[in-house]
């Protein structure tokens, strides 16, 4: 079931829901739907995190064993770095749409942060099937 506001795709804990509903989003939203009253009234002020599975769990990056990208193990763990990135990318951008699309701005600017949000749910999707094409996720 598609999220009906950016924030409920925030609070979605699994990654792969989480894109997911984020490009059904995007491609739900015509130019005029995020100046709407009805989409202004939907929004509510996001979470003070975005939704996270409980695991891996989060660890400071020293904790983080050093792999060498030479290696398949360091090459998945690189990978694995930057789906982290693209994820809190998506939710950047969602974060930004739902806490000032109440702000009046040229409709321009909300679709370049939907249109930007859809990208980086591209991205995360791809790094996710290079992982999954080395045996990880």
């Amino acid at each position: 079931m598609m999220p009906a506001t950016p924030v409920q795709a925030l609070r979605i804990d699994d990654p792969l829901e989480k894109v997911t509903a984020v490009q059904a989003l995007c491609s739900a939203l015509p130019r005029v739907a995020i100046d709407s009253v009805s989409m202004r009234a939907a929004i509510a002020e996001p979470p003070g995190l975005p939704g996270r599975p409980a695991k891996p769990p989060l660890v400071p990056a020293k904790q983080v064993a050093t792999r060498s990208p030479f290696t398949a193990a360091g090459r998945a763990a690189l990978l694995h770095a930057v789906a982290h990135i693209e994820l809190n990318a998506v939710d950047l951008h969602w974060d930004i749409i739902a806490r000032f699309t109440h702000v009046p701005m040229p409709l321009g600017v909300y679709d370049d942060w939907v249109r930007a949000a859809d990208d980086e749910a591209k991205h995360f999707n791809l790094m996710s099937d290079c992982l999954e094409g080395l045996g990880s996720h």
